[in-house]
């Protein structure tokens, strides 16, 4: 068993960091955003992984509800922070 809540704690605490330096060195609106919206969903997806309880199984028997979403999240986040880089 693996203590979740404690990884989920600090990984919000990391991701503040993150974004906080990147807000300094943006290059176009919305990067902050879609940079959270993409590392929240990696992580989450990655903590789920280590959760001892059913998570409710989605995907052939291994992803879970959670991490099907967070994977959406961040294929979701990639196309904006493309598109929006792209258009300037």
């Amino acid at each position: 068993m693996h203590p979740t809540q404690l990884y989920s704690s600090f990984n919000a605490l990391f991701l503040f960091f993150v974004l906080v330096g990147l807000r300094r060195i943006k290059r176009f609106e919305g990067e902050v955003f879609w940079a959270y919206v993409l590392l929240y969903g990696v992580t989450r997806s990655i903590i789920e992984i280590l959760r001892g309880d059913d998570r409710g199984v989605f995907v052939a028997g291994v992803v879970s509800i959670s991490q099907f979403i967070g994977i959406i999240m961040a294929a979701v986040a990639i196309a904006m922070i493309v598109r929006l880089r792209a258009r300037g």
